[in-house]
């Protein structure tokens, strides 16, 4: 799900296969992204690490980046 950030609300996810539900700054994959180590996977993944120890990798982090990428080209300020 992907919205404007408005005041409070709590993330939760709905599932557990999910391992974060959050909000994050879509610039956050504005940044060069590095080889990290998933604490929970044991495998290094390409992606970022958010405070807590939270991984964006993979499906995610290949979706919040196609948007991010529209965005800006369309002149949205991300």
């Amino acid at each position: 799900v992907v919205g404007v950030y408005r005041g409070l609300g709590e993330a939760r996810p709905s599932s557990p296969e999910v391992d974060f539900a959050g909000w994050v700054r879509l610039s956050v994959v504005a940044r060069p992204r590095g080889k990290i180590l998933h604490p929970a996977r044991r495998v290094y993944v390409e992606g970022y690490m958010l405070p807590g120890g939270i991984v964006l990798w993979g499906a995610t982090l290949r979706i919040l980046s196609r948007l991010y990428n529209l965005l800006r080209q369309c002149g949205t300020a991300v």
